[in-house]
């Protein structure tokens, strides 16, 4: 079996004061944004970190963010 390296690169954005992701997959070149996350920028930083540490693919960064936006609301 072989192994698929991925090098997602996620940054923040702002549009109309409200933050989103943009991110870019470095082996492949695809790309992903999601605008409108919050209007906290510390919240969306922290988000952007935790993918980028996480290695997580453009693929399941919608779950990601899905699940890291509700997590804060459960508390």
């Amino acid at each position: 079996m072989f192994e698929v390296s991925i090098d997602p690169n996620y940054s923040v954005t702002c549009e109309s004061g409200f933050f989103g992701i943009f991110a870019k997959e470095n082996t492949t070149g695809e790309t992903f944004e999601m605008d409108g996350i919050s209007s906290d920028r510390k919240t969306v930083f922290k988000i952007a970190e935790t993918l980028n540490r996480n290695k997580v693919s453009l693929i399941h960064a919608r779950d990601v963010i899905r699940d890291i936006v509700l997590s804060s609301f459960l508390k």
